[in-house]
């Protein structure tokens, strides 16, 4: 099969290319608008899916026909410019209207010649993202000219395997992402569930009201009181206390090897050191030696970010088992591992999220440059806390929903690893599709 592959140049195989360098509204006179359509920047692309969605921003109609002379169309292929994400690219799966944004490549395949999800699976693979480092230039930021993204090789199987080939990926791809937005979900509704026990109190100002709890069953809605007492925070459930944060969790720094140990690629004997930047992409990856000296996070550690991104929380399961790819994985000072004092994982992993916790987190951050917090600050912050067979049940029915994530979680690594595994055979033509 690999003698019927042919070597052509990106530009040779392209219909259009969007190029917005240089270019914000502010240049066409316009500005920001609290709503309308999305700019989707750099920053915004990850992974190849959409992140940092909270930070996107909108321009009006008007502004949109000014700056986009071509629109965006299901299919074609983002590619990252320059920047510390210079080679992250995603394909465009929505028909919804956006604006491109500064430092990113909109690249359209000639669908004579080139199939658009087989482009897409080709600028993922190591041979497309090191030629990309190789052309890449800049004194202060390496950046990718367009005449440069033009001259970047593919190697093209017929069309018909290119649609086998693209296909097969994307399917992958996509199932991973499902699992992905179920886990969104059922982590929602975990929260959900958090916020109506313990920050409102639903259940208690149920019974308050001579009704039923919602979707509790009698049993578990007789564990809540029908009243309420005064407290330091205001009125809670009778029966319940105001506690220091510090009685019921404390938690465990991490450490920092010398940086002449570290190094870019898995070895034999090496783990996985994750730092704060790893909640957000695993782009970057840093190794260092499996020793004694390392703090290792296990199976289903709660994680918080310390300094930087003070507050950020993962489970080693989740977010941080997904960036490890199955190397085991080791903390640096950047992130603590949480640890419960009680039998309360469930709950502090829901408090943790919380807007309680979130903004004594953020007041904490004010008092210095490098925003973070350390361990005695915990007594400072305040948490509400219930009898332990309310605790119980909570714990029972979030374990729940954490193990249905979790196995979505384990699901999307194997697709993961059969993807990671497949790429380079499938457009090498090493492996037919078929």
């Amino acid at each position: 099969m690999e003698n019927q592959f042919t070597e052509k140049e990106l530009g040779e195989c392209l219909e259009l290319v969007i190029d917005h360098r240089g270019k914000t509204p502010k240049k066409l006179g316009a500005d920001w608008i609290p709503s309308g359509i999305p700019t989707i920047s750099a920053k915004n692309v990850n992974g190849g899916r959409l992140v940092a969605t909270e930070d996107i921003r909108y321009v009006s109609h008007d502004v949109y026909r000014r700056w986009m002379k071509e629109d965006v169309k299901r299919g074609d292929c983002f590619l990252v410019s320059e920047g510390a994400t210079l080679g992250e690219c995603m394909m465009w799966d929505h028909d919804y209207p956006i604006v491109l944004g500064q430092r990113i490549f909109c690249l359209r395949a000639n669908s004579a010649v080139l199939y658009p999800r087989y482009l897409y699976a080709y600028m993922t693979s190591a041979s497309f993202q090191s030629e990309i480092i190789g052309r890449a230039t800049g004194t202060s930021v390496d950046g990718l000219r367009q005449t440069e993204v033009l001259k970047l090789k593919l190697r093209l199987p017929p069309l018909p395997t290119q649609q086998q080939i693209g296909d097969t990926l994307y399917h992958l791809d996509k199932k991973i992402e499902l699992n992905r937005r179920m886990n969104a979900t059922l982590e929602s509704m975990a929260r959900a569930l958090f916020q109506n026990w313990f920050e409102d109190f639903g259940p208690v100002r149920a019974r308050l009201e001579i009704r039923r709890p919602s979707g509790l069953n009698p049993a578990t809605a007789a564990l809540f009181p029908s009243n309420f007492q005064d407290s330091p925070l205001g009125p809670i459930p009778r029966g319940w206390k105001v506690e220091k944060l510090s009685d019921v969790m404390t938690f465990q720094g991490g450490t920092q090897p010398p940086a002449s140990e570290f190094t870019g690629e898995p070895r034999d004997g090496y783990v996985r050191l994750v730092q704060i930047r790893d909640f957000n992409t695993s782009k970057h990856r840093t190794y260092v030696p499996d020793t004694t000296k390392l703090r290792k996070f296990t199976t289903d550690d709660l994680m918080l970010a310390r300094y930087g991104s003070s507050g950020n929380s993962a489970r080693s399961s989740d977010s941080l088992g997904r960036v490890c790819r199955g190397l085991s994985g080791a903390y640096n000072v950047a992130l603590v591992k949480v640890v419960p004092l009680r039998p309360l994982r469930e709950f502090l992993f829901c408090f943790l999220k919380s807007n309680a916790f979130q903004g004594a987190i953020k007041s904490m951050g004010a008092r210095s440059v490098q925003s973070g917090f350390r361990k005695e600050d915990l007594d400072v912050i305040s948490v509400v806390t219930a009898p332990p067979a309310v605790h119980d049940a909570f714990e029972q029915l979030a374990a729940d929903v954490w193990r249905e994530t979790y196995a979505n979680d384990q699901q999307s690594r194997t697709l993961a690893t059969l993807r990671d595994t497949l790429l380079p055979k499938l457009l090498s033509g090493e492996v037919s599709v078929s």
